[in-house]
């Protein structure tokens, strides 16, 4: 009887040491994750990223040259430039400045045309802890969080502004293609209606969706979809032309110093309309 009375003590104290290795372990795995989160965090080039957006398209060149547009959701986490590599690669491990980064940047489709002109868009963005970058979609799934959280600005190269208004929450893969192959011509709002876990009446425009992997080792995918419709201050085809007549030549004279500072603003401020502003006063002063 003592014999048996022994083994089973040193049975307990054996799962009891094993209980202790085993709490230990995963202690240590666990702070090993935090602290690889941090180190990631620190040197992504996400901590040093400026927490306002920036108003004009010179504010945004400022911050990012190579930048394409600048995203922001309203009471999150994102406000980040936007870029477009030569393809859908070039910026995974890029960030925003050229650089080597862990978490990489936003970026626009390669295919995509870089004005947001395309009728469907689609955006990529890693999937960050503490709702960066694009891990801020996490949130989303709660259904008070999406309806407090849908509104959004897009400030692109050209001097556009657009309102965002995400209408879908949607989980699927990276092999459906109506949604990653913007060259499908694909029925991408039947999609969604059909496949959404939250939807909401969307208003008109052009449609953008914001991605990203729902864990590393998987194809599997989150993603909001938003309609996309130019903001009343935007830099229109009428300021453009007051400008111009506030700045026109006289005569046969030398050209006004005025009418060369209007256009060295408008080319800071919006470098993607040089052209139509050349074609527009070709138009009309000569």
């Amino acid at each position: 009887m003592s014999k048996t009375r022994r083994t089973i003590r040193i049975i307990d104290r054996s799962i009891d040491r094993a209980l202790t290795v085993l709490f230990l372990i995963l202690l240590m795995i666990g702070v090993y994750f935090m602290a690889d989160s941090y180190w990631v965090y620190s040197s992504s080039g996400l901590a040093s990223m400026p927490g306002y957006t920036p108003q004009t398209v010179e504010e945004m060149l400022e911050i990012a040259p190579d930048a394409i547009a600048w995203i922001t959701i309203d009471d999150t986490e994102v406000s980040y430039p936007v870029m477009q590599g030569i393809d859908n690669t070039e910026y995974l491990n890029k960030n925003a400045n050229g650089e080597y980064s862990l978490s990489g940047a936003i970026f626009l489709d390669s295919l995509n045309n870089r004005y947001f002109t395309d009728y469907y868009n689609v955006l990529y963005g890693h999937h960050m802890s503490g709702g960066y970058m694009f891990g801020a979609i996490d949130y989303y799934v709660k259904p008070e969080y999406f309806d407090k959280h849908r509104k959004g600005t897009l400030l692109v190269i050209d001097g556009k502004k657009y309102s965002m208004d995400i209408f879908a929450y949607v989980q699927t893969d990276a092999s459906v293609g109506v949604v990653f192959d913007v060259t499908s011509g694909g029925d991408i709002m039947g999609f969604v209606a059909a496949n959404a876990s939250i939807y909401r009446n969307p208003s008109e425009g052009r449609v953008v969706a914001l991605t990203t992997c729902k864990s590393p080792l998987t194809t599997e995918r989150t993603c909001l979809f938003a309609t996309i419709k130019e903001r009343a201050d935007s830099f229109t085809d009428e300021e453009l032309q007051e400008e111009m007549k506030k700045n026109q030549p006289q005569g046969e004279v030398n050209i006004n110093p005025n009418y060369e500072e209007a256009m060295d603003r408008l080319e800071k401020r919006s470098p993607g309309l040089i052209e139509r502003l050349i074609n527009w006063f070709k138009e009309h002063f000569n």
